[in-house]
């Protein structure tokens, strides 16, 4: 596995440029293989921190690809990201309500734990009186 990478803002410029150009191969390799994987059209649009143009496509050219994307109406465009939202709003609920019920069981685990030590509390002082 690999070792973690702290993922904030690189501010010296040069070393930015190294990371981006090192990553850069990795990501365009990762579009051609989802690509392939799916049989997906894919348009992947990158700037270098230098401003440098970087562009990826699957299969047609990229601007037929971004026209593709433009020419669809509006409510397909963003259907998913509501669903996505959407989603996200149910397990954020679920998670509250899972929180929830998580808490109930700790208490009861407490309550059980402290009767349990009680009893045999109660069973000891019981066979150290006699």
């Amino acid at each position: 596995m690999c070792p973690k990478v702290d993922k904030k803002k690189i501010e010296n410029p040069t070393k930015c440029q190294v990371a981006f150009s090192k990553r850069r191969g990795s990501l365009f390799r990762k579009a051609h293989e989802i690509s392939v994987l799916c049989d997906v059209d894919l348009a992947l649009i990158a700037f270098s921190p230098s401003g440098r143009l970087n562009k990826f496509c699957s299969q047609e050219r990229i601007e037929d690809v971004m026209q593709r994307y433009i020419d669809l109406p509006p409510d397909k465009r963003f259907r998913r990201l509501l669903m996505c939202m959407q989603k996200t709003q149910q397990m954020l609920s679920q998670l509250g309500h899972l929180k929830d019920e998580e808490s109930k069981m700790h208490f009861i685990n407490n309550q059980y734990i402290s009767l349990s030590l009680s009893v045999r509390l109660d069973s000891l002082w019981c066979v150290w009186m006699t």
